[in-house]
């Protein structure tokens, strides 16, 4: 084939369901266009974004975008020639006055949770922030316990919660916990 040819829309809807599902809906998928060249397809994905995420982690969910529309084209046995991703900074945020630094992303919020949930000492999570690293997702967590607790046993507890993240966030490559005093 030596000319671009049209695509079934009906495919493009199952493409752009399956990059939907894994970046949830904090990233929406605002548009998704296919087209056949020549043996492969050219994409054009286009992501919503919130307006204060940093570009490291913009980047990041372009990445994950991208490769879950190529790993969709796979499982529908197209070969890939081209996947463009653009990343549409969403305002959607400032109209309700949030804070966007404040914002945490579908992955912040599984890290905290599995903080939580990791040990009966654990009360909250101050902080959580997430960079990125290339193809790595690196994790600080400050969680809060007792101020009862010792040193020697919240030096345990933040292993397990370390451990914890690590299995069950499959994202993250290392997790850096500090401990806090519930005061």
């Amino acid at each position: 084939e030596l000319l671009d040819a049209a695509f079934d829309p009906a495919r493009v809807e199952r493409l752009r369901d399956a990059v939907s599902v894994v970046l949830g809906d904090d990233y929406p998928v605002k548009s998704l266009r296919a087209r056949k060249a020549g043996p492969g397809v050219v994409a054009d994905l286009v992501v919503g974004v919130p307006a204060g995420l940093s570009a490291s982690a913009a980047h990041q969910v372009g990445e994950h975008g991208a490769q879950a529309l190529r790993d969709a084209l796979a499982a529908e046995r197209l070969t890939v020639a081209d996947v463009t991703t653009h990343l549409d900074p969403s305002d959607r945020q400032e109209a309700s006055k949030t804070s966007l630094a404040a914002l945490p992303s579908a992955l912040e919020k599984r890290v905290v949770r599995r903080a939580l949930a990791s040990h009966a000492s654990v009360r909250g999570v101050s902080h959580c922030v997430l960079s990125y690293s290339r193809t790595k997702v690196l994790a600080k967590v400050d969680v809060v316990l007792p101020d009862a607790m010792t040193l020697r046993e919240a030096h345990r507890v933040a292993a397990i919660v370390r451990r914890s993240i690590l299995r069950g966030v499959p994202e993250v490559y290392d997790v850096d916990v500090d401990c806090e005093l519930d005061e």
